[in-house]
């Protein structure tokens, strides 16, 4: 299955990319699995604390074709 993983900002200097297009399999389909498998593709994330989005809400339960991912760092501030 294929999907489009998109990399929100320092994140996307870490990773080298604005986008990236993954094809998942078996257990990747999940969020836990998705985050993964992008640490497996992008090891220098291990260190960065994000969270996954899909259509601007936290990724949760089974990840369908053709979805569109977002990376986001998390943001702190006051």
């Amino acid at each position: 299955m294929r999907v489009t993983v998109r990399f929100f900002g320092k994140l996307q200097e870490v990773a080298g990319c604005r986008e990236e297009l993954l094809v998942l399999e078996g257990a990747e389909t999940t969020a836990e699995g998705l985050r993964r498998r992008i640490l497996q593709e992008h090891p220098l994330l291990q260190g960065e604390t994000f969270h996954l989005a899909l259509r601007g809400r936290a990724l949760q339960g089974p990840i369908q074709e053709g979805e569109k991912v977002s990376l986001h760092p998390l943001y702190s501030g006051g």
